[in-house]
């Protein structure tokens, strides 16, 4: 074998030994078809139902819209944003 051949074969060994070595194994690829679908519709329950039990709990904009608009007006806008000034800062 020539010099050049085995440098060849040598550089080809090693950049196909590098291009595998970056990927990560990942376990859905090894398992079938059957238990990638199996698994799908308990995952996606399980994150519907903790989402909607997160949605209860934290207070959002809508919760207070109703009540901002039966108390805030053009009238009293500057006194009610001093209030939530305040209210900040403390």
């Amino acid at each position: 074998m020539s010099a050049r051949a085995f440098a060849s074969a040598s550089i080809a060994l090693c950049l196909m030994a590098l291009g595998g070595c970056d990927k990560p194994a990942d376990p859905a690829t090894d398992q079938p078809a059957s238990a990638k679908t199996a698994a799908t519709p308990a995952a996606s329950t399980e994150v519907a139902a903790a989402t909607d039990s997160d949605s209860d709990d934290i207070p959002t904009e809508a919760d207070f819209e109703e009540e901002a608009e039966e108390t805030i007006s053009t009238a009293n806008l500057e006194s009610q944003l001093d209030a939530l000034e305040k209210e900040i800062g403390e």
